[in-house]
């Protein structure tokens, strides 16, 4: 989900800003003292684990201060794990490589021509993003498969009974989309053309992703913007023939309708997360239990007909806006848009 920086007015000199681990040890003084202030303090900011001055990375990668995060992901390769951040701004684009662990940056990458995009995917080769692959240890770059228009395609590395595949999703229309797997060497081994609802309704697809030893779909319902998500397991049913958001079978987990403003949602293996906005209280971020809700033959309308909530945190995103999840549901990334800074969180469930 793209998180634009907005002009630095108010961003603190480098002297004043404070390394985001000696924020939470302060929240956890002030708590002590039952002076915490939650206006000053909100409450994610406990969460904090590590942070990275985004900012900075993108002045000096020449593309000024008003920039784009257009999109996040936390992903892994032969092994190799990278979070890897898409910057684009009037001056261009970058990808940036951070470690995991510690936001380090590893590599600022320029696409070289080969057209980076804001859809970043794992392959058993490496990291796609545009058409460009990325190789996961030396983040160099060479063309991606040329089977697909990696503008409108995400793929999954898989583990398909100890063997490492590709699953491919390939958005045909609003209504319908191609599932495939390929072997290591993308050698084609099954394809299916699948609406996503019987209806044959308008959906678009915000991510696809592996969550635990399942690969799922969420996508948007354009007529109400209502969300649902399926995973499919194993590996091999995610390129059956069939109904996308099917009802609930052996192969298929699906869980909605559930709210999200703006289509702000992300797929977790303890089930997905939304943004809700609330015109009479707080904005929350909401975790839901995956296999509840209605289905998408409910009533999006009725609150009866919404996935199960299991636990929220209070989020404004005025100042701070979220960027995307750990797939494996450890962790969250948010970005401060006055000062730049990247913030690495533990989710609150964990």
């Amino acid at each position: 989900m793209a998180v634009t920086r907005r002009a630095p007015a108010r961003r603190a000199p480098p002297a004043a800003r404070v390394h985001a681990g000696h924020i939470v040890v302060l929240v956890l003084l002030l708590s002590s003292c039952g002076l915490l202030n939650d206006d000053a303090f909100p409450p994610w900011l406990a969460y904090v684990e590590a942070s990275a001055d985004l900012g900075s990375l993108a002045a000096d990668a020449g593309l000024g201060t008003n920039f784009e995060a257009a999109a996040l992901e936390l992903l892994e390769s032969g092994g190799t794990s990278r979070l890897l951040v898409y910057l684009n701004s009037e001056a261009g684009h970058r990808l940036i490589a951070l470690d995991p662990d510690t936001l380090a940056a590893v590599k600022v990458i320029e696409d070289d021509g080969y057209g980076f995009s804001g859809r970043i995917s794992a392959t058993t080769d490496g990291f796609v993003c545009g058409g460009a692959l990325v190789d996961p240890t030396d983040l160099s770059l060479s063309p991606a498969p040329a089977a697909f228009d990696w503008s409108r395609t995400r793929a999954i590395e898989a583990d398909d009974g100890g063997t490492p595949v590709n699953l491919v999703f390939v958005e045909d229309s609003e209504s319908e989309a191609t599932f495939f797997s390929y072997t290591a060497a993308w050698a084609e081994t099954s394809a299916a053309a699948r609406p996503y609802a019987p209806d044959l309704g308008s959906y678009y697809p915000i991510d696809v992703s592996a969550v635990g030893g399942s690969y799922a779909l969420l996508a948007r319902r354009n007529a109400d913007g209502a969300c649902f998500a399926a995973a499919y397991a194993p590996a091999s049913a995610f390129a059956s023939a069939g109904i996308a958001y099917a009802l609930q079978d052996d192969a298929v987990e699906t869980t909605g309708p559930f709210p999200a403003a703006d289509g702000r949602a992300w797929l977790t293996a303890d089930g997905p997360v939304a943004y809700r906005r609330d015109d009479g209280g707080n904005d929350r971020l909401i975790r839901y239990g995956s296999g509840s809700g209605g289905g998408v033959g409910a009533d999006a309308t009725l609150a009866a007909s919404w996935a199960v909530g299991l636990d929220s945190i209070e989020f404004d995103d005025d100042d701070v806006g979220v960027l995307g999840f750990d797939a494996g549901g450890e962790w969250w990334f948010a970005l401060d848009r006055l000062s730049g800074r990247l913030y690495k969180l533990r989710t609150w469930w964990k």
